[in-house]
């Protein structure tokens, strides 16, 4: 009976490639067949999986779906949900499984295992000795025709001989993400361009209001791909609601990351979606590439912080002037109520505060969101 690795599609596009490449590492050291399970990943398609349809290698094969829980499947606790793309549990670790983990398997219980699912990315991922291996294997990834040949087509028309490479994670208003420094970005953008002064700067972004920022500073040397960017704070760009919807992001994300990988300096975030894009050029240094570190990786709500709609007052008076209120939260205390945006407090405020104090608000938490 032949063996499979199989490849679980739990994140976003960039999450997702990464953990495709441990998968297919695995695959090669075992000499295994690989199986991309993507159907019901973030960007589902109905009766069908979008990787086979955006993606030209690695190719899916292996058995039917409906046969994989007749193979013996590692880690046992899949074995009756190996034919779930992404099953969550509130007990079971399905979504971190890796390749080192089963390396840690003697090589006879390795060999008593016909499937073996790998849901997360691992220490190949990420560590430096490893980045020749997996760049190369990253590269064997390739999208379909029809992708490769806008991101010829862009590159050739916006990109010339030298073009910066950003990638700005903003979260559009998503839970937990935080903007990061974008001082930090343009200081960074700033030190290439001294080197290469007439370079493009190819934006990739989650949020209109990002390209707005850039552009106001750089004007006419940001290009970006253009797509239909959810509203202003309503979250992240993988919600959606049709088909085509999410085909329409699959793809943006792909055109995007690709792209970027064509870039010679690149300056980002420590983010699967730009590692990606580097391990797909190859030849990003120290020299040319800046990486943001944050201070905090994502927000957790402190302890007395609630959520704005907890005011009723407050909210009002944010709705009626058009402040946006995704990731606003209140403290409050003996001396009133403290509006803060994700960990920065920003202003004292109550119901009965006037348009002067809205306004300080509003311009205060639009330097750190750019809305």
């Amino acid at each position: 009976m032949k063996k499979y690795v199989i490849c679980k599609g739990y994140y976003g596009m960039g999450g997702s490639l990464a953990v495709l490449v441990c998968a297919m590492r695995l695959a090669e050291e075992l000499g295994r067949e690989l199986i991309i399970d993507w159907r019901n990943c973030a960007y589902k398609i109905e009766n069908a999986d979008v990787f086979e349809v955006l993606f030209q290698t690695p190719q899916i094969i292996g058995p039917k779906r409906s046969e994989w829980s007749g193979y013996k499947v590692w880690p046992d606790y899949w074995q009756e949900l190996v034919t779930y793309t992404k099953p969550h549990s509130q007990t079971l670790p399905l979504s971190r499984v890796t390749a080192d983990l089963f390396e840690e398997l003697s090589t006879e219980e390795q060999e008593g295992q016909e499937l073996v699912v790998i849901s997360r990315d691992d220490k190949y991922w990420h560590r430096a000795e490893y980045h020749d291996e997996m760049s190369s294997l990253m590269q064997k990834v390739v999208p379909n025709k029809d992708i490769m040949g806008k991101v010829s087509k862009f590159v050739e028309m916006h990109l010339g001989e030298n073009a910066i490479g950003v990638h700005y994670r903003h979260g559009n208003g998503e839970r937990t993400v935080i903007p990061p420094d974008i001082t930090w970005f343009f200081e960074s953008i700033d030190k290439f361009l001294l080197v290469s002064p007439e370079s493009a700067i190819f934006l990739c972004t989650d949020c209109a209001a990002v390209i707005d920022t850039f552009k106001g500073r750089y004007g006419d040397k940001v290009v970006f791909i253009e797509k239909q960017f959810p509203e202003i704070g309503s979250g992240p760009m993988y919600n959606a609601d049709s088909d085509d919807h999410r085909l329409r992001n699959a793809i943006e994300a792909i055109l995007d990351i690709w792209t970027l990988s064509y870039c010679n300096y690149f300056v980002g975030s420590k983010s699967f979606f730009s590692g990606v894009a580097a391990k797909l050029n190859g030849n990003i240094t120290n020299e040319n590439s800046r990486w943001w570190i944050p201070k905090n990786r994502s927000h957790s709500v402190p302890e007395g912080h609630l959520p704005l709609d907890q005011y009723p007052e407050i909210h009002q008076g944010f709705v009626k002037r058009d402040i946006k209120t995704d990731n606003v939260f209140v403290e409050s205390n003996d001396t009133g109520n403290t509006i803060y945006y994700l960990y920065n407090s920003i202003e004292m405020l109550s119901g009965q505060s006037d348009e002067s104090v809205y306004a300080s608000v509003a311009e205060k938490i639009k330097k750190l969101r750019f809305y």
